[in-house]
């Protein structure tokens, strides 16, 4: 009888760390990790771009995320319109990941987050459609 109950939650334990692994922005659909330099830094799937999202989902150029000292500012290009909260904005402050709050931006099935890590600021993105 004991031998049964540990087959389940041996079972449970598996099943459960594989619903991990696959829920939204796990660690399996980390697609990149990009650190930020001081002034502008573009956004997109174009190899020139600073920040070089996956070129089957994104376009070629997203916009520019802008660092300047602690402040983290996201342009979308004229015809991009990223996602915050469900709202469509062209234009954000992004607040990184160590704060309470922090700004989750939506372009199609990438999500992207700040991170700052010491005095170092970079984005995060998951690609939550991977193959």
């Amino acid at each position: 009888m004991e031998k049964n109950l540990y087959n389940e939650e041996i079972n449970k334990w598996r099943q459960d760390l594989d619903d991990s692994l696959r829920r939204e922005n796990s660690w399996l659909a980390l697609a990149g990790l990009f650190w930020l330099n001081e002034g502008k830094n573009s956004l997109g799937s174009n190899s020139a771009c600073d920040i070089l999202l996956p070129s089957e989902t994104a376009p070629q150029f997203a916009g520019t995320i802008t660092l300047n000292k602690h402040d983290i500012v996201l342009r979308a290009s004229s015809d991009i319109e990223f996602e915050v909260n469900g709202e469509l904005i062209v234009e954000t402050i992004l607040q990184p990941d160590t704060t309470d709050d922090p700004t989750m931006l939506h372009l199609g099935q990438l999500t992207l987050v700040a991170i700052q890590r010491g005095h170092q600021y970079g984005i995060r993105l998951w690609d939550n459609q991977r193959s």
